[in-house]
């Protein structure tokens, strides 16, 4: 579903960050049991008539209440449309997991060793190298972003994606939601990213 010009009426409009996350680290490095009192990635643009909002995000387990905490939740619960880029339900697990591999282990050539090394180092609880040197770039760099599980903690009861716990939200709060892009258009997008 692509947007539509909008009518009056607030909106928030999710940014997610895939080129960096650096301001997601910042904030987790910060994040503290008190929440804080202001969002940290929520900016407000007004032009005439009511405000917009965009928030943030990445693809990383942050609490949705450490950065869109109260009163500015109130934002996204109360917001007439949220758009964010793809609709993360019509994202089928295996589907995607299938687009992150090549049909040739050539990312041990598109790092050079130094990098290789580092890669797999990082990443030696993921999986083991000669399954790493299939994966397309992109998938490698998501999988160092994200972070390591809490030493301790279950597996799956970690936060969720700060980006999918705002649809989440959204939908409760029956926000109507419009995407930016289909899922063949994303992974299309990700499979042409340089590794420059």
């Amino acid at each position: 579903m692509r947007p539509a010009p909008c009518p009056a009426g607030p909106a928030l409009v999710v940014v997610v960050a895939l080129a960096s996350c650096s301001a997601h680290t910042s904030t987790a490095r910060r994040a503290t049991p008190e929440i804080p009192e202001r969002a940290l990635l929520l900016w407000e643009v007004r032009k005439g008539g009511p405000p917009s909002y965009l928030h943030g995000t990445c693809h990383m387990d942050i609490p949705l209440e450490n950065s869109l905490p109260a009163p500015q939740d109130a934002k996204l619960r109360g917001a007439r449309v949220l758009v964010t880029e793809v609709d993360l339900h019509a994202i089928d697990p295996l589907t995607a997991m299938r687009q992150m591999w090549r049909g040739d282990p050539t990312l041990v050539s598109d790092l050079g060793p130094d990098a290789w090394h580092a890669l797999i180092v990082r990443l030696r609880n993921v999986a083991p190298a000669p399954m790493l040197a299939y994966l397309r770039p992109w998938a490698a760099w998501a999988m160092l972003i994200a972070p390591e599980p809490t030493p301790g903690k279950v597996a799956g009861t970690q936060a969720p994606p700060l980006d999918q716990a705002v649809a989440a939200t959204a939908a409760g709060a029956r926000v109507e939601r419009v995407f930016m892009e289909t899922v063949e258009e994303q992974f299309a997008l990700l499979h042409r990213l340089a590794l420059q």
